[in-house]
């Protein structure tokens, strides 16, 4: 007898397609710009031990860990509400936000958000309990900042989002860092219920939130018709874009030029003057920004000049702090 060959069962493609890759990972996270975090944490743990002669590096990783997973969560929170939000659907929706790009699943791009959100609440009580338990309102308005950026009042569309961002990251996270290193364990080193400590982290700090105040209103001045066709009426939307542009060359200016004080009152090292001296480089990366607004070319060059003081200022603030013998 010949022999029988067994059937060939032929399997279809699966409906399920692993959406979840590294790439769109990267993507909808957004985690090309979560470097720049370090700088925050560099800057914090620089101010305290120069200023209050306190760090503690156990917590400043805790921290560090949990700031990085905090803004993908936001970054990814922020992309489901954008695209479920959207007004012009066939061509935001579909062709700019980044779900409709990569065709993410919605609902599977929330619950990676969720599942982000609660890592970070664990590292949250875990930092309470190595730091001291106020640190909880610093989270609070962490918290409250990303989510009413997304969803609720939607602070990204409206005069109040480009200040609420540009201070709870550029002040708010380094005050953190400073507060985490000067309460270790319970105990408190440094009384940040005193107006003059705030007020001189504050100060300090200027030349970073002045740089995140850029970032939200140069974005915010190249996306104003896209914003405008998605009903987000921002700061740049009442200002208008010639006196936003005027504002964001002010901030470019005086947020290098407060080294200045900041040194004379020895509140900061003589080595951050050295961000003065890229005023002519952040000049001339951001000029062509100065003339048109485009996202996808001129706020590139405007990101470019405002990433160097955001670096250069805490490495040379951590810099001097190393080699400072006050």
């Amino acid at each position: 007898m010949r022999s029988m060959k067994k059937p060939t069962i032929k399997v279809g493609k699966s409906m399920y397609t692993k959406w979840l890759t590294w790439k769109n990972f990267a993507a909808v996270a957004e985690i090309s710009h979560a470097p720049l975090n370090i700088f925050w944490f560099i800057f914090g743990l620089a101010f305290a031990q120069f200023n209050f002669h306190q760090i503690s590096i156990r917590n400043t990783i805790v921290g560090l860990i949990l700031m990085l997973i905090f803004d993908g969560a936001t970054n990814v929170f922020n992309n489901v509400m954008d695209y479920q939000k959207a007004r012009d659907t066939e061509g935001y929706q579909k062709h700019t936000s980044t779900i409709g790009k990569l065709h993410l699943p919605v609902k599977g791009v929330m619950r990676l958000a969720i599942m982000m959100y609660l890592i970070t609440f664990v590292l949250g009580i875990v930092l309470m309990d190595i730091s001291h338990w106020p640190v909880i309102f610093f989270g609070l308005i962490g918290y409250f900042v990303a989510i009413q950026y997304s969803i609720g009042l939607r602070l990204n569309g409206t005069p109040f989002g480009e200040i609420a961002t540009g201070m709870s990251i550029g002040f708010v996270i380094p005050a953190t860092v400073v507060y985490i290193n000067t309460h270790i364990n319970g105990q408190i080193l440094v009384n940040f219920s005193q107006p003059h400590v705030l007020l001189s982290i504050l100060l300090a700090t200027v030349p970073l939130w002045s740089v995140m105040l850029i970032g939200s209103f140069g974005n915010n001045t190249a996306d104003l018709r896209e914003d405008i066709a998605n009903g987000r009426k921002t700061l740049v939307f009442y200002l208008g874009k010639p006196v936003a542009v005027r504002l964001i060359q002010f901030l470019l200016i005086v947020g290098p030029l407060t080294t200045i004080p900041l040194v004379l009152e020895d509140k900061a090292p003589w080595l951050t003057l050295i961000t003065i001296l890229l005023l002519p480089v952040i000049w001339k990366l951001s000029a062509p920004f100065w003339r048109e607004q485009i996202k996808q070319t001129t706020f590139k060059g405007l990101f470019k000049a405002i990433s160097l003081p955001l670096m250069v200022y805490p490495v040379t603030y951590f810099i001097g702090m190393l080699i400072s013998h006050k």
